[in-house]
């Protein structure tokens, strides 16, 4: 499951449009021998870049302990303090043997950021419980969604998810799938 997840973080990465954005990639659920800290920022908050985000990746090298995503979500909030305009957060896990903490702190981050907020969860597994859990955190933003890795395995899959995440609502005048502002030709 860890190798799964890690490969939906990586096929993200390599599927994004080149854009100007913020990035922050923050583990939660790693081994301690990663770090004694049971969430951890390994990217950003910075400019984002392919190549950074890619080496940030193979900063978490084993999965292992227990899955705290409210405190990931928490801690997440500080590297969210300086961010302007829409926000995307994309939580990647099992969601198995996880406090539900993490409801209320996504809530917590809706109140926050408003309608600039979306939270989509991608599910590794097949864990019953896992399941509501992630949809009841998705669910804290109107604009959330929750998925299952198979959701995202294909290549078409994963082009669909970036544009759900990070092209909603931007503007394709000709329909070629590059909104207007990154597009060098937007009416052609």
């Amino acid at each position: 499951k860890f190798a799964l997840a890690r490969n939906v973080v990586a096929n993200f990465n390599q599927t994004m449009p080149d854009m100007t954005l913020q990035t922050t990639v923050r583990t939660f659920g790693h081994d301690p021998g990663v770090s004694p800290r049971n969430t951890m920022l390994v990217y950003g908050p910075a400019a984002y870049s392919r190549t950074g985000v890619a080496e940030s990746l193979k900063k978490v090298s084993t999965a292992g302990g227990p899955s705290p995503a409210g405190t990931a979500l928490r801690e997440l909030d500080k590297d969210l303090m300086a961010s302007q305009g829409k926000i995307a957060v994309v939580m990647i896990s099992d969601f198995k043997d996880m406090s539900v903490e993490a409801v209320p702190a996504a809530s917590a981050l809706k109140s926050k950021y408003g309608d600039r907020l979306c939270i989509y969860t991608v599910m590794v597994g097949d864990n019953p419980e896992g399941r509501v859990l992630l949809e009841k955190i998705a669910s804290q933003t109107a604009c959330g969604k929750a998925l299952s890795v198979n959701d995202v395995a294909t290549g078409a899959g994963m082009a669909d998810f970036v544009k759900t995440v990070l092209l909603a609502g931007e503007k394709d005048s000709d329909g070629d799938g590059i909104v207007d502002g990154a597009d060098a030709c937007p009416t052609v």
